[in-house]
């Protein structure tokens, strides 16, 4: 994509499963506009032929998960067939990470942060029955990916909240980034990274867990929906909501 030339820029699936016709959907003035057009099976107008129900059952669920995890509001991020500016594609592409299935994810996750105008395009699609997709096998896959990818968007002088989750089960502290994401050493697997910290101060009093679940303000943080993930995001006001939590109890 980085070499590639023109002022929009498609990537899309070997097999074609989208009638390379429904191309004109991702440009203007068909696709209004937009920084990236990413081809739907599940907006208003689109339509699966000779899908088999196990697979789209296997398919909703590997959204779902994207969807809780990373990338709330986008119904189908994996469709294979995407349309960029240049000017996203220079920005987005540059900084990706992952090689594998979730690539398309972590460009996804990289435009949310940067607030550039996602919209999904409903397209007709086919079904291959030599697809290699398992919903369970890459949902486990993609679920760790995600963690990679918040590791990675994690920058030198970020400030990040600690929490606690053997014991006190409560957010205790600030840190701070002070190197981004490097290949962790001490994993037994290959691929994890790692980010070193440094501790900036302890919160005024911890912030439980409990807390958190009773405060409406923080009723979609992730720690609430999937405490296992070791890293996650925090809205600004989440972020505040936290604080004001910590300084309310001094």
């Amino acid at each position: 994509m980085l070499v590639a030339h023109g002022e929009y820029r498609f990537i899309c699936d070997a097999d074609l499963s989208m009638p390379i016709e429904d191309l004109a959907k991702f440009l203007p003035p068909v696709s209004g506009d937009f920084d990236i057009a990413i081809g739907s099976r599940e907006a208003p107008g689109a339509i699966r032929y000779n899908e088999p129900p196990y697979r789209h059952i296997g398919g909703r669920a590997i959204n779902l998960a994207i969807r809780f995890f990373i990338l709330p509001g986008l119904q189908d991020t994996q469709c294979g067939f995407k349309c960029f500016r240049a000017e996203t594609t220079q920005m987005l592409f540059e900084q990706q990470t992952q090689m594998g299935w979730s690539f398309d994810i972590e460009l996804l996750y990289l435009a949310r942060r940067k607030k550039l105008r996602i919209r999904e395009i409903p397209i007709h699609w086919y079904f291959d029955a030599g697809s290699k997709v398992n919903a369970i096998r890459d949902a486990l896959r993609m679920i760790s990916d995600i963690f990679r990818i918040h590791l990675n968007a994690m920058r030198r002088g970020d400030q990040v909240l600690f929490y606690e989750s053997v014991t006190t089960k409560a957010v205790v502290g600030i840190a701070e980034v002070t190197k981004t994401a490097f290949p962790d050493t001490t994993a037994d697997e290959p691929g994890w990274i790692a980010v070193e910290l440094k501790a900036v101060a302890a919160l005024p009093a911890p912030v439980t867990l409990a807390q958190i679940k009773s405060t409406p303000a923080l009723a979609n943080i992730g720690l609430l929906r999937q405490s296992r993930l070791s890293v996650m995001p925090l809205a600004a006001m989440e972020h505040a909501a936290i604080l004001r939590l910590a300084k309310s109890q001094v």
